[in-house]
């Protein structure tokens, strides 16, 4: 069940009830986030999108070798669910991102970006307008935001609704020519999305990597088992990536809110081998030009690449 606008009624860890999955008992609810969006009765006049969106080329060919030497290393710039962030702020960064492209192309790195798929829908025109400035710069590519079809914790609902679930995210991921989606779930119950949710999408192999996020975000996700590894593979199909945030430089709590240098040394620091993404969400205060700053340091070892090509890496790294 799709629910449009914003539940902030409780206010706790975020906002309890956002997602509307844990409203009832049967959790088959999901939300679009659209409070303060007007016009989507103007921009859904068009026809929906029916045939799939092109991405830009991977910045590596699949059957490019995995090499040790390098890390492997995605940016996710969250809250594409929001409507309200897609028809304002981040349409603002993405044409902030197109200028800085055409002035240096030589910065230009690979760039992912969450995109609401309801726009297929209820905005055609404004996921065109999306794609066609990634086909100006040439390096951004597009994901589904959390949880891929609905903000919702999808490992919470009953089986029959999972099914269907898997089948809509499916279907939104091939309309927008992509792989991967971030993904979200209460606190508690990732073993189970882990276990019974998750592996639906190693049937068909069109989801084949995701970005975690632990709801309420000031929790870190406890299941999982990660040890030493960024990301786990599920089936030998999917990719379920460690969780990594980055909120913002002055936030709390300040695992989520390093500087632009501690987050580029950290990443530096890591093993070289390492597959790895980190997902950026504006609501501590993180700006593009944050982004922009910290990839400015990353030592030369790191290796900056779209979806596809992380989740290759992971696959054939095994």
């Amino acid at each position: 069940i799709t629910v449009y606008g914003y539940d902030n009624s409780f206010p706790i860890a975020g906002d309890l009830f956002e997602a509307e999955t844990d409203c009832n008992r049967e959790h088959n609810m999901g939300q679009v986030a659209s409070s303060g969006v007007n016009n989507l009765a103007y921009f859904s006049r068009k026809p929906s999108i029916s045939t799939p969106q092109p991405q830009n080329p991977p910045t590596m060919a699949s059957d490019a070798a995995y090499d040790p030497t390098k890390t492997y290393f995605s940016i996710v710039i969250g809250d594409g669910d929001n409507l309200a962030f897609v028809k304002g702020s981040r349409r603002s960064w993405m044409l902030e991102r197109q200028s800085k492209c055409a002035a240096d192309p030589d910065a230009c790195f690979p760039l992912l970006w969450s995109l609401s798929p309801n726009l297929i829908d209820n905005a055609p025109q404004m996921m065109q307008w999306y794609y066609n400035v990634s086909y100006n710069t040439t390096h951004d590519y597009f994901v589904l935001p959390p949880s891929g079809h609905l903000y919702s914790y999808p490992g919470m609902m009953g089986a029959d609704d999972q099914a269907r679930y898997v089948t809509a995210t499916e279907k939104d991921c091939e309309i927008m020519s992509t792989s991967g989606s971030v993904h979200w779930e209460w606190f508690g119950t990732w073993s189970r999305a882990i276990a019974n949710f998750i592996p639906q999408y190693a049937v068909n192999s069109i989801v084949q990597g995701l970005f975690p996020v632990n709801v309420p975000y000031m929790l870190p996700m406890a299941e999982g088992g990660w040890g030493h590894d960024h990301y786990k593979i599920i089936d030998e199909s999917v990719v379920l990536f460690k969780p990594k945030e980055w909120r913002g430089t002055s936030c709390t709590p300040k695992w989520n809110c390093p500087t632009a240098q501690g987050l580029a040394d950290e990443i530096s620091g890591y093993a070289k081998g390492t597959v790895t993404h980190i997902y950026m969400t504006s609501d501590g205060g993180c700006s593009y030009d944050d982004v922009v700053e910290m990839v400015s340091l990353l030592d030369e070892h790191v290796e900056l690449v779209d979806q596809q090509t992380l989740i290759n890496m992971a696959l054939k790294r095994g």
